[in-house]
């Protein structure tokens, strides 16, 4: 029997659980104020949840971290190598591009992932940290359900088409949901191309849902 998932939004009900038993789990800490020995003691905690099966980690801005504050968290990640769903909201975090290597390479351990969300508007997302993510995409071999928004950061035209070719790769996607801002100034002829292309891409995907904005 599949276990329900276990909500928590305290952060000290979180450090002071019992690992062992959790292996389907939601941590909202959206309206709590953790600081840098709070965000330090969560991706410790969260390094030693090995049985974890499904794991939703909402931050938002209840620490406003930086690039090597990110390192720890995404390695903590890494570590809960028996993920099958992943939902990560780190929006209004300045991640950058460092921030999204990490994140790469912590995609990359995750071989069983069929369900993945990453929720990353306003994170200094710019074109090398997009097709780092995108480049990992095609490993996530089990991928069935993939939702991205990745609105107000720097995406250019490079970065977009190395998020779509890494899409392209995802052989078992079934469903899609994004929203994307792409930082380019396009007359409305281009914008229906990049659309046109993004439906091509992606036509072998059951469900499909797209949102576009341009700075």
């Amino acid at each position: 029997m599949e276990q329900q998932k276990i909500y928590f939004d305290n952060q000290k009900d979180f450090l002071n659980s019992s690992l062992s038993q959790h292996i389907n789990i939601e941590i909202y800490l959206r309206s709590n104020i953790i600081g840098i020995k709070g965000f330090l003691d969560l991706a410790s905690t969260l390094s030693k949840f090995s049985n974890l099966t499904k794991l939703g980690l909402m931050l938002g801005q209840t620490f406003k971290f930086e690039p090597f504050d990110s390192s720890s968290l995404f390695s903590a990640i890494a570590s809960c190598v028996n993920l099958s769903s992943l939902a990560l909201e780190f929006g209004y975090n300045n991640i950058g591009k460092i921030g999204f290597l990490d994140l790469a390479s912590a995609l990359s351990k995750f071989s069983n992932l069929t369900k993945l969300g990453l929720m990353l508007g306003s994170t200094q997302i710019d074109s090398t940290g997009i097709s780092a993510l995108a480049s990992v995409l095609p490993s996530l071999e089990r991928l069935q359900i993939f939702q991205i928004k990745i609105d107000s950061n720097q995406i250019g035209y490079d970065g977009y088409f190395y998020f779509l070719s890494g899409l392209s790769l995802c052989t078992k996607l079934t469903t899609l949901s994004t929203e994307i801002q792409l930082c380019i100034d396009l007359i409305q002829e281009e914008k229906n191309n990049v659309k046109r292309i993004f439906k091509k891409k992606c036509k072998k995907i059951k469900r499909l849902v797209s949102q576009f904005t341009y700075l």
